[in-house]
Parts: C-alpha cells; sequence; structure tokens
C-alpha cells in the first residue's frame, strides 16, 4: 500500500512531498513480476500473480530499498497515471533496481522468454489512448513518461520502449524531455527505444541536467521534437546542460527536429557519444546532428552521420564561441548544407576521422566513405571503403571500446586492404561499425569449416568459375586448390 500525499503542483514522488509505504504480506519479493493482462490484486511474486499496475511493483522498489533487486515487465502497454489522467505522474527509477521489459508474460506456455521484439513492453504517456499522427491528440498526455532524478547508475532501465510524452507545461520540469526527464541524476538505459515525444519549449525527447553521469546503451532515439521559438528550441532527441556528463554507446540517433541542435543540443557539459549513427535530423537553423553550445565539451568516437540537414549550416556539427567538439575515428558525410560550422571562438580537434569537404588533423580523409545504404539509415562500410583499417588503435583502448554499433567486435583486420591508421595489426576501422570480412575456409558459408567446404570447394574450382579464383590471380589453375587449403586448415 501506498499513501502519496499532494499539494497544487500535483501528486507523486518529489521531494519534499511526503509519501508512506507499507506491504502487507510476509516479506517484500526480491523479483515483482508486472503484466497488464493479469487481474486487479497480484502480489507481484510470479507471473500467475502479477502486479497489473507498473506503479505499484514501483511503489515497493522505492520504498523498500534493497529488498527489491528486479522488476520484471510483461509484453503490454503501461502508463504512469493509474487510470486518473494526472498528466504529472511519471514512471520514477529506482536505485539498486533493474527494471527490464521485453517477457512473454502470464499467458506465455515460457513466461521468462525475454525477446522486447516478439513481446514489447511499451510505456506510455497517452493516457486517453487516443494519439494521431504527427503529434496530434497530444494535449492530454503525460508531461514526462520516465523520471531518473536523483538515481545513480543502480537505477536501471532495459528493454522498453518509452513513447508519447508531452512537455508543455510551460513550468520546469514538465516543460522538456517528454520522454525522459533527469536532473541530478546518474540511471543507466540498456537496449531501450525511446520516441515519438516533444516539447513544446526545449529538449523535446530527453533532458539532462543539473549533474549526474547517466548513461545510454544500445537504445534507439527517434522521431521527437521541440517545437519552441528562440531562445528555445534546442534539442530535438536529446538536449544536456549544467555539467551533465552522460554517455551514449552503440545508439541510433534519427528523426530529430528543433530549431537547434536536432539530434543533440550541449550546453556547459560534456558528453560522450561512441560507436553512434546519427541521421536523418533538422534543424531550422543550426547543428542537426551535434550543437555545442557555449560550455560544452562533446567527445565523438567512431560516429557516422549521414542525411542531416541544417536551415543555416552545421549539417553534422555546430560550435559556437566557448563551446569544443572533439571528433576521433568518425565519419561525417552527406549532411546539408555543410559539414561543419564552427565559431571562430570555438573548437573543433579531429582525428582519423572522415570529413566531407575537409578539415585539419592528424590522418583525416576527405573521400567518401562509400556507406552501404545510407539513404536507408544503413552505414556501414562496403568493402572497398577507405574507413577500412584506417583508425587510431589508441581511442579504443582509451575509451575501452570493445564493440561496435552491431555487436562485432572493433579492430577485425580485412587482408584485402593495407593498414593505414595508426597502431599494430589489426587497426580498427573508422565510424561506428567494424567491417567484417567473411571467413575464406568457410566456403559454403554454412558457419563451420569442414569436409562440405572442400566438396563445394572443387565444385566451383572444376567449373573454372571466379570463386574458384581462391588465390585470386586471374586463373583457376592448382595453385588455387593450394591457397584454399591454406585457408581451410587456418579455419576461423
Amino acid at each position: 500500500w501506498t499513501v502519496t500525499s499532494s499539494n497544487a503542483r500535483g501528486s507523486g514522488k518529489p521531494a519534499p512531498v511526503a509519501t508512506h509505504a507499507f506491504y502487507t504480506d510476509s516479506a517484500v519479493p526480491a523479483i515483482i513480476h508486472v503484466d497488464a493482462s493479469a487481474p486487479a490484486g497480484g502480489n507481484g511474486r510470479s507471473w500467475a500473480t502479477a502486479m497489473r499496475d507498473l506503479q505499484d511493483a514501483l511503489s515497493l522498489a522505492t520504498y523498500f530499498g534493497s529488498a527489491v533487486d528486479e522488476i520484471r515487465i510483461a509484453r503490454g502497454t503501461y502508463k504512469p497515471d493509474r487510470g486518473t489522467l494526472d498528466r504529472t505522474m511519471s514512471f520514477w527509477l529506482a536505485n539498486s533496481v533493474t527494471i527490464r521489459g521485453g517477457y512473454a508474460g502470464r499467458a506465455s506456455a515460457t513466461p521468462d522468454a525475454n525477446d522486447p521484439t516478439l513481446y514489447p513492453t511499451i510505456l506510455s504517456g497517452d493516457l486517453s489512448s487516443n494519439d494521431g499522427a504527427n503529434f496530434s491528440n497530444i494535449g492530454d498526455n503525460s508531461y514526462n513518461v520516465v523520471t531518473g532524478s536523483w538515481t545513480d547508475a543502480s537505477a536501471v532501465l532495459e528493454r522498453v520502449t518509452i513513447r508519447s510524452g508531452n512537455a508543455n507545461s510551460g513550468t520546469f520540469p514538465r516543460s522538456r524531455g517528454g520522454a525522459v526527464q533527469i536532473d541530478t541524476g546518474s540511471p543507466t538505459f540498456r537496449e531501450c527505444i525511446i520516441e515519438t515525444s516533444q516539447s513544446t519549449a526545449l529538449y523535446g525527447g530527453v533532458s539532462l541536467s543539473y549533474g549526474g553521469t547517466p548513461r545510454f546503451d544500445s537504445c534507439t532515439f527517434r522521431n521527437m521534437r521541440t517545437t519552441g521559438a528562440s531562445p528555445n528550441g534546442t534539442g530535438g532527441l536529446i538536449g544536456i546542460r549544467h555539467k551533465t556528463d552522460a554517455t551514449f554507446d552503440r545508439c541510433v540517433l534519427t528523426g530529430g527536429a528543433a530549431r537547434n541542435g536536432a539530434a543533440a543540443y550541449v550546453v556547459d557539459a560534456s558528453p560522450t557519444f561512441t560507436n553512434c549513427t546519427v541521421h536523418a535530423n533538422a534543424a531550422s537553423e543550426l547543428g542537426a546532428a551535434f550543437h555545442a553550445a557555449a560550455d560544452a565539451s562533446i567527445g565523438l568516437y567512431h560516429i557516422s552521420t549521414f542525411g542531416n540537414t541544417a536551415g543555416s549550416a552545421g549539417g553534422a556539427l555546430q560550435v559556437d564561441a566557448n563551446g569544443a567538439i572533439i571528433a576521433a575515428n568518425s565519419i561525417l558525410w552527406g549532411d546539408t548544407p555543410a559539414e561543419m560550422l564552427v565559431d571562430a571562438a570555438g573548437s573543433l580537434t579531429a582525428s582519423y576521422s572522415i570529413l566531407q569537404g575537409g578539415y585539419p588533423g592528424t590522418g583525416n580523409l576527405s573521400t567518401n566513405p562509400l556507406y552501404e545504404a545510407p539513404a536507408s539509415g544503413n552505414l556501414a562500410v562496403q568493402p572497398a571503403s577507405p574507413a577500412i583499417d584506417s583508425g587510431d588503435n589508441s581511442v579504443v583502448a582509451l575509451l575501452g571500446l570493445a564493440t561496435d554499433l552491431a555487436g562485432e567486435p572493433r579492430r577485425q583486420d580485412d587482408p584485402a586492404v593495407a593498414d593505414t591508421g595508426a597502431g599494430t595489426a589489426p587497426v580498427v576501422d573508422r565510424g561506428a561499425f567494424e567491417r567484417v570480412t567473411p571467413c575464406r575456409g568457410d566456403f559454403n558459408q554454412d558457419g563451420g569449416v569442414d569436409g562440405a567446404d572442400i566438396e563445394a570447394f572443387f565444385l566451383a574450382w572444376e567449373t573454372g568459375g571466379v570463386a574458384g579464383d581462391v588465390n585470386e590471380d586471374g586463373g583457376v589453375d592448382g595453385s588455387d586448390i593450394e591457397a584454399f587449403f591454406v585457408l581451410w586448415e587456418a579455419g576461423c
């Protein structure tokens, strides 16, 4: 049971609002199960007795501290208002608790099966279930769907979709961060989709303010906007300020819209972005991808951009006076009207990057990176890309980047490409993806190196086709047999 007081600003957790909770069972469970299809009155101890409302589970987790380790949420849609249409209510994260969606739930023979694609868990601010296309009918939506303020890294949210927030109150904090609002917090988000939310002031989707080190791993930010006019209207997908040093690793940022900083707007903070793609964001003025305002310092490592559009300048990067961006092992290509605009009193330091139009710095190139299918957002590179084996290994070592955006190991050698980067072989690629070369000993590409590959090779060799020319000397002869067996014996 939870008793929560309310005042003129609404009801909820934020201090100094008084809340008291008590539990009438014998002990608080370590794992709480939540399922939208469950009947009312469940205690959460199992899927058979799951709680129906996520807020009930969060109340236990918040007010009984370390007794609750994990909240498991089944597929379905969950709203923070308890059916009251109270726009001020939000899902508050809790320290030392992992909240994980994507479970099959009580209706399944395997309720603990966890796959967010098969069993999507949606945290929605669409309180009346009446949202229309292009942000229509959202006047009654939650101001902030998820709140992570005053938490540390042990507050974890995994495998959920957060959507349909509308931060339009005109009063902080309900004027920013329609999907996620964090002040002085350091929670961890993993494998989340954060989408289709807005603000009418600034920081449309995610607002990070007043210190903390929040972290987002393998998350997708998409289709969010801020509609504010100057001096607002900044940070369509993400806004970061006031010493909040956030980290974004293996993330996708797309479909943001703002006046400035459509994907990310940063002021007086030092976030880091690694192994991310940033595409199809639109700023009506400056900085379609990243905008570094005063006292901002943005680190961009293994970033790939394409198709970001600014109305005035800075298709990929906008650096204001007293702002700074460091870009290493990155690819900035295909953004309009130009990739970079750097104020005379701002700073852009780039190295081992591919930048359209060129830019001074060690190892920089201005050669087409040959993305696979950039129009569709696939920013992996083709076999002949100059990004392959041409990055700086020290960046990977310094930041501890073990994998790329696709989860493939970093520093994979492409034997068909000469190493031109910095460090000993294998040399890392530039951009968000590491080029994965096929195992040549696995001739039939079935995932193993065995006798079936020998049979497949000789079938190709006997036909005299290109596939039989293993040593690539232009002919199919005995030397190809020798070359094949060298590869086959080496395995993968």
